[in-house]
């Protein structure tokens, strides 16, 4: 494991972050033989930086005051560089072979000490699935041909398994797909190792634990070369602001869980490179209002789509917003057919639409544009 933070701080969030491109024994890499039941898998250049992106965001940005970052674990398999850049140094960051990952799964759970400390784990890489069960793969995964789950993470279990570790709050972001594939659907009831070992009866201490995955069960993930991936980076926008609400006290704004699995969907309308690469909306399970991240200032990078009423004029209007200021203000030219998509602050707006022929014109003023997203539409 390659611990980039490790400081009391009580309580802490403690942090997990795995992101695998390289593996080996699937199609392209470099070992011999191949693993026969590979099911097409093959490298990944999306993942690390998925990884490298959601851990300098933990170093740089994340603000929780009741439980600031205590402690964050980094691991890569990246087929260039197995080096981070945490701040002027170049880090050399271990594999994320199954015995790293095991080990830093391990110690991650083990570090928190009292109820109110926090669990963060990411994941980016390969997985697979049966129904619901999800298994994440580490770099030697097919390593072992007689039993290539030995070399993979049962995240599901682990999930179980988290419930008696002592922090009563957990939050889990897989980037991975959930397809089902040979060794997986051949195995008997084994869906790769838990590392924390499930128990059949419930903690009485509650626990919050949300889990977001990239994509529903059965379903493909999708990444970019060399970047993070659609995912990833919707998530990074969403901790911005779409994703946060100041309902707690009506002046501090919070991302919390439920309110990010809201903001996910419109956020990967933004990302994705073509229309047909839309995603299905990305799941969540044991969804609650848990508190992630504070901002420090109002929202920003809400997702805004603004059109005409009817559908036919929105191809002929020059389409305008004014902010709050009289100087803050946009006009988009020519007229498309399509809405306009804008990412504003939080904050009262006033929008406009006119059309030149035959002389037409609409206004929605002083609109309150607030998270996760806003679809104005203007009758002209």
């Amino acid at each position: 494991m390659t611990l980039l933070l490790d400081k009391s701080s009580k309580p802490g969030t403690h942090a997990v972050v795995i992101g695998i491109g390289r593996y080996p024994w699937l199609v392209g890499g470099k070992a011999k033989p191949r693993f026969a039941q590979n099911d097409g898998m093959a490298q990944l250049t999306s993942p690390p930086a998925s990884a490298r992106a959601f851990a300098t965001w933990l170093l740089e940005t994340y603000d929780n005051p009741e439980a600031p970052l205590a402690s964050l674990d980094l691991l890569l398999s990246d087929a260039k560089d197995q080096r981070f850049k945490n701040g002027s140094k170049n880090v050399e960051v271990q594999p994320a072979t199954f015995a790293n990952v095991s080990t830093a799964i391990d110690a991650w759970a083990k570090r928190p000490t009292q109820e109110k400390d926090m669990l963060l784990f990411f994941f980016s890489g390969h997985g697979i699935s049966a129904a619901l069960q999800t298994t994440l793969l580490c770099e030697d995964y097919g390593s072992n041909a007689a039993a290539p789950l030995n070399q993979a993470i049962d995240f599901t279990g682990l999930v179980i398994g988290l419930d008696w570790m002592v922090a009563r709050r957990q939050c889990f972001f897989v980037d991975a797909c959930r397809v089902a594939t040979a060794s997986i659907l051949e195995a008997s009831r084994f869906f790769g190792q838990p590392v924390i070992q499930p128990k059949s009866d419930h903690n009485p201490k509650p626990r919050q634990a949300p889990v977001f995955q990239s994509t529903l069960a059965g379903q493909l993930a999708y990444g970019r070369k060399g970047k993070p991936s659609y995912f990833t980076e919707a998530l990074l926008r969403g901790f911005a602001g779409p994703a946060s609400d100041n309902n707690q006290d009506g002046l501090t704004w919070w991302v919390q869980a439920d309110a990010l699995l809201r903001a996910l969907p419109p956020l990967l309308q933004r990302v994705v490179d073509e229309p047909g690469q839309i995603l299905p909306q990305a799941p969540g399970s044991d969804i609650s209002n848990l508190a992630l991240h504070r901002l420090q200032q109002r929202p920003v990078g809400i997702p805004v789509d603004v059109s005409c009423v009817p559908d036919s004029r929105t191809a002929q209007a020059v389409l305008s917003y004014t902010g709050m200021s009289p100087t803050e203000k946009r006009q988009r030219k020519p007229p498309s057919g399509q809405p306009w998509q804008l990412n504003l602050a939080e904050g009262r707006y006033t929008f406009e639409a006119q059309v030149a022929a035959p002389a037409a014109k609409g206004k929605i003023a002083d609109e309150a544009i607030r998270p996760p997203y806003r679809n104005i539409r203007i009758q002209v």
